[in-house]
């Protein structure tokens, strides 16, 4: 019995680990590389939650639906409580300083957004009120901004204020719709700020152009993304928030410019993907914080994720959530940062304040960027090391370490690291600066080279022509079955002479050495495998070690052997002359460019960078219209066509590969089913019989 129950609790124990290994997953912080979560250190935690703001006697002393919270230079905390009509001011640690409702004449209502100065004074969005009221620092009504009057605004028009800031200058900043209003201090307007472009659509012109008065008027109007949130950094520059799907975190400039736009990391914003659902995901950041470092928090409404940038758009950390657990949320509708680092979370539906202390990493993690952004290189590298030492596999150590490599203008360790890190963009950039350093120290010999490589290719191409006319002689000559050696050296007729070299293949008929042939093709494999392991790390499409043995044979060889089988069928019901072994010879032929060009292109790419791969692909390109030519003047050829039946035999053998593709898919996929379908049924017969 006692066996029993320990056998019991035991399973129980594992069934609990197991159940809760999931939840301790998804919990966890981590960043993004594409749809996938990678997990990290926690970056924050929980230290404080504030619910009981402690109001006087005949006030209510919790928060009521409260939509905004603001942080000002003296650290005080600012909350709209906007279900109790007030607004609450409070220091770091969630002791009341003061609770006002404004003008007892004329009072708050629902106010929406929170902005208060260095000295305390406090500018509110007064939703329901349409206005703007600015208290001072002990909450004593100074003025009210209503909707100012201005030609530029029709007359409909109405100053519904949810969220706002306040420059040095003195302009009110309010969200409005698609638009940033900006008022000054005398309430005039000022005009709008970062409308984002619509674009230009042709099909919306198009329909417009022929569609009715009517059918126009009844067509939806295209209007830009509405805005969400603002803030403002300490160097003056306004962060937003918005529904625009291509830019949901705006940096704007005193013209409207977005600069985040610009940034250098060029990844979506967000998470696009239910990591549970597997479903399309489209983030919602309903508020943002922006540290004096330039670090960006931006809270995500639907998951109550907290996501967090640098000024490059590197994601360094996504934490909190929605939950029930220590440390989530319900329903999160502002977030706010301090001088320490410490980051805000307000809750509308709990009526709570959740402050999170940063660990050790993230502050690291800070610092190396800060140090960065700052010109000490030096010490940002450190700092960056120093992030590797707490977790080596966080994805930003080594193109952080890049990058403060790169500006110390070392150039080998930068590209070691950002081939680490794969980031081609940095590692051209880094081998460009390397490679003019080399050519400036070394520029005499390097023109050496290139004269001794032009002289050699030249001999070669000589050499290659010789063995190739030698070839095509004893096929003339010879009465015998040709040599595999002859063979491989006749195919090297079809980079000077195809024509001619398709013709031998003719004359040769009954004589020819297959061997050649299936030679001739596996040197185009093993040259794809070279190719793989010498080609430039930028310019590289796969990487040799992730690559599939396999798959490489296939997607180079299929195609080739395809055409033998369709050119085939196609020429044999079309007067063709040819025969089956003389079209898998001159289809191997039609392969001899790849392996002349290839090894030669893959060892030229590795003096090229990014900025150089128009030449790289511009041959690349080249080599396989090459290789498709060869193949129409081998149909033409070898079946005696004329120029039309040549391309339609061309064509036809085209969609022949297609089709045969398509068949063995189909076979492929069915006979998958049938499988699973006998499999099934073996199953039942073996479970009817035990």
């Amino acid at each position: 019995m006692i066996k029993k129950l320990r056998l019991f609790f035991a399973a129980m124990i594992i069934i609990q680990a197991c159940l809760s290994t999931p939840l301790l997953a998804a919990s966890q912080d981590y960043v993004l590389s594409g749809d996938k979560r990678v997990p990290i250190p926690e970056s924050y935690l929980i230290s404080k939650t504030i619910y009981n703001v402690g109001a006087p006697a005949g006030m209510s002393s919790y928060l009521d639906k409260p939509q905004d919270l603001f942080i000002n230079e003296e650290g005080y905390l600012f909350v709209a409580d906007t279900g109790n009509n007030r607004i609450v001011k409070l220091t770091s640690d969630g002791t009341t300083v003061g609770i006002y409702s404004g003008d007892p004449n004329s009072p708050l209502r629902s106010p929406s957004g929170i902005y208060a100065d260095e000295t305390g004074e406090m500018y509110i969005a007064d939703t329901q009120n349409n206005r703007i009221v600015h208290l001072a620092a002990d909450g004593r009504f100074i003025e009210e901004f209503v909707t100012p009057s201005s030609e530029l605004l029709r007359e409909s028009f109405a100053l519904t204020p949810s969220k706002l800031l306040v420059s040095p200058t003195g302009y009110i900043y309010t969200v409005k719709g698609q638009n940033i209003m900006a008022m000054d201090a005398y309430n005039r307007f000022r005009g709008f700020l970062g409308q984002t472009e619509i674009g230009f659509r042709f099909t919306d012109a198009f329909i417009r152009m022929f569609a009715s008065k009517e059918q126009r008027n009844k067509i939806a109007k295209r209007i830009a993304p509405y805005y969400l949130n603002i803030t403002m950094d300490t160097k003056g520059f306004i962060y937003a928030t918005s529904l625009d799907p291509g830019g949901e975190i705006k940096k704007l400039n005193s013209l409207g410019f977005d600069l985040f736009m610009h940034r250098k990391n060029k990844q979506p914003l967000g998470e696009r993907k239910n990591i549970e659902t597997g479903k399309p995901l489209t983030p919602r950041f309903i508020d943002l914080a922006v540290s004096p470092q330039g670090i960006i928090t931006a809270l995500e409404e639907l998951t109550g994720k907290l996501y967090q940038y640098d000024q490059d758009g590197n994601l360094l950390t996504v934490f909190g959530g929605k939950g029930s657990k220590k440390g989530k949320f319900s329903a999160p509708t502002s977030v706010a940062t301090d001088r320490a680092g410490n980051m805000y979370v307000l809750d509308s539906a709990q009526g709570g304040i959740y402050v999170f202390a940063p660990t050790r990493f993230i502050q690291r993690v800070h610092q190396a960027v800060e140090l960065y952004s700052q010109g000490e290189y030096v010490k940002a590298y450190e700092a960056w090391e120093a992030v590797a030492g707490i977790n080596e596999n966080y994805p930003l150590v080594y193109s952080g370490l890049a990058d403060t490599l790169y500006k110390q203008e070392q150039w080998n360790e930068s590209m070691d690291n950002y081939q680490m890190a794969n980031d081609r963009t940095g590692y051209s950039n880094a081998f460009s600066e390397f490679r003019y350093g080399m050519l400036r120290h070394y520029f005499f010999v390097v023109i050496l080279l290139i004269m001794l490589s032009v002289f050699l290719l030249f001999h070669f191409v000589k050499w290659l022509k010789r063995l190739s006319r030698k070839a095509a002689q004893e096929v003339e000559r010879g009465k015998g079955r040709m040599s595999a050696i002859t063979g491989i050296n006749m195919s090297l007729g079809v980079i000077f002479q195809p024509r001619q070299t398709f013709e031998l293949i003719i004359t040769a008929r009954g004589r020819l050495n297959y061997g050649a042939g299936v030679l001739i093709l596996l040197a185009v494999f093993l040259v794809r495998m070279i190719y793989l392991a010498v080609i430039h790390y930028p310019l590289e499409s796969i990487d040799i070690i992730e690559s599939n043995l396999l798959l490489e044979s296939v997607k180079l060889l299929l195609p080739p052997l395809s055409w033998i089988v369709a050119s085939f069928f196609i020429t044999s019901i079309s007067d063709g002359e040819s025969k089956l072994g003389e079209i898998f010879t001159a289809s191997s032929y039609c392969m001899i460019p790849y392996l002349i060009v290839m090894i030669p292109l893959s060892l030229l790419s590795n003096i090229l960078s990014l900025q150089e791969s128009v030449l790289y692909d511009l041959l690349y390109r080249g080599m396989w219209v090459w290789i498709l030519i060869l193949f129409f003047m081998s149909i033409k050829v070898l079946n005696d066509y004329t120029m039309l039946k040549s391309a339609i035999a061309y064509a036809a053998s085209g969609a022949s590969i297609i089709l045969l593709w398509s068949i063995g898919l189909l076979w492929y996929v069915l006979s998958g089913r049938l499988y699973m379908f006998i499999s099934g049924i073996v199953r039942e017969v073996q479970m009817s019989w035990m």
